[in-house]
């Protein structure tokens, strides 16, 4: 167990809670990433009795790297690690360990794009008045989704 635990844990909620920039739905996600690199990384017997100030990036970027997470949530987590130790540095705790870390690259996923001639026929049915008004409305909402 990390020896610090206890005050990196008070810590922690206390920046989470008072930091008016994390959402309400994230908070949650902060505070338990944050304390999972301090309860899994720190806890281990070479960094259990490293003090705070003495945690640098190459640690940050070996918990990274070990996360069986996909880049997108690995992001997450350095966003909730970097929001921590941004808080540190401010108030000369720790260096500015973040500014070493690699961020993990998000992937966005690509535009879903429907062929031209399928959208013709999505544009004349929704159009067509031969055909129940609450069909076309519900196929141009479904529509409008897709682009």
């Amino acid at each position: 167990m990390y020896s610090y635990y206890k005050d990196v844990e008070k810590m922690v909620k206390s920046i989470c809670e008072q930091d008016k920039t994390i959402k309400e739905k994230s908070r949650a996600f902060y505070i338990r990433h944050a304390l999972k690199f301090f309860k899994e990384y720190m806890s281990l017997p070479e960094n259990e009795n490293k003090p705070i100030n003495a945690i640098t990036y190459y640690d940050v970027n070996c918990y990274l790297d070990t996360l069986p997470y996909s880049d997108n949530h690995k992001a997450n987590v350095y966003n909730s690690l970097k929001k921590i130790f941004k808080y540190t540095y401010k108030k000369g705790i720790t260096g500015d360990i973040m500014n070493g870390v690699a961020k993990p690259e998000i992937k966005k996923k690509n535009a879903k794009i429907i062929p031209e001639s399928d959208y013709q026929l999505l544009k004349n049915f929704v159009l067509d008045e031969q055909y129940d008004i609450r069909e076309g409305k519900l196929l141009n909402l479904r529509f409008q989704e897709i682009r």
